[in-house]
């Protein structure tokens, strides 16, 4: 009878945590492709420390599925979900959970273990670009693995770590017990604003000022000639040697004069319309 319950006892202590399963626990926006490459390295990690077949993303989610709950993503990193997730793998199931946010060219990288009874084994916030995550990160990813490594296989020589076999009246993996996902997720912080971009400037204004300061030193130019000819008209009428006296008649010689006086005045007045146009146009595309 002592050696019956020897065997028992040895068989009791060495139950380790088990199956455990490595998944995408959350949706982010343009994080999928990071996410399924940190979920791989995780998965890695756990072989390389010699778990027992841990479940890549792909498996669980088959699995998980034939349990009645199809996507583990739903439960947005929440902690009451994955516990659930890992009781539908089985009464010591444990669940890694891998939720990736991507801010920029910054990825934030939430990862936590958790069993079958609710309980938090390993977590890890990290942080790395996008570029560069998996040489920034390699060393705190294995850390983690390791610590959740040391969690389910330092189980098996701690009896305190197990539980004695549930009752047979356990709710069944199709009935209403599915993960539900709660309020405590992991919430990444919101990405900054974007930088706004330089205005760019107009340059149709300062071209018409301009267009307009050339117009109007041609037509000052165009009025000046004809004052300055109206002028030399008049001047070469006057008989020489007599004052007041042309070859004009009265009407013609005031008609010359007063053209040309007026042609005199358009041209000053466009020369100036155009150099304050001239002006403006410059000020325009230096500022």
């Amino acid at each position: 009878m002592l050696s019956l319950i020897l065997v028992l006892a040895a068989g009791q202590t060495s139950a380790a945590r088990g199956p455990v399963a490595v998944v995408i626990d959350s949706k982010r926006p343009g994080s999928d492709a990071f996410a399924s490459k940190v979920n791989t390295r995780v998965h890695s990690g756990l072989v390389n420390l010699g778990l027992d077949s841990p479940l890549d993303n792909d498996e669980a989610v088959k699995k998980l599925k034939t349990a009645g709950y199809s996507d583990p993503r739903n439960c947005q990193a929440a902690v009451p979900c994955v516990a659930r997730l890992a009781k539908l793998l089985g009464p010591k199931g444990v669940v890694v959970g891998v939720d990736v946010a991507k801010i920029g060219k910054s990825l934030a990288i939430h990862l936590e273990a958790v069993s079958a009874d609710g309980e938090s084994l390993a977590v890890a916030d990290l942080s790395g670009t996008t570029d560069g995550w998996l040489g920034e990160l390699a060393a705190p990813i294995d850390a983690f693995a390791k610590q959740v490594g040391d969690k389910v296989l330092g189980s098996s020589s701690s009896g305190s770590d197990l539980k004695q076999p549930q009752a047979q009246n356990d709710k069944p993996a199709n009935s209403n017990d599915k993960p539900v996902a709660t309020n405590d997720a992991f919430i990444p912080p919101p990405p900054p604003p974007p930088s706004p971009e330089p205005e760019k400037k107009s340059r149709i204004v300062p071209i018409s000022l301009g267009i307009g300061a050339l117009v109007c030193f041609v037509a000052s130019g165009v009025t000046l000639g004809m004052g300055m000819s109206n002028k030399a008209t008049f001047e070469n009428s006057k008989v020489p040697g007599l004052i007041n006296t042309s070859s004009l008649t009265r009407d013609q010689a005031m008609g010359f004069a007063s053209t040309g006086n007026a042609e005199f005045t358009v041209s000053l007045i466009t020369v100036i319309v155009g150099a304050l146009l001239a002006a403006g146009s410059a000020a325009l595309f230096m500022f």
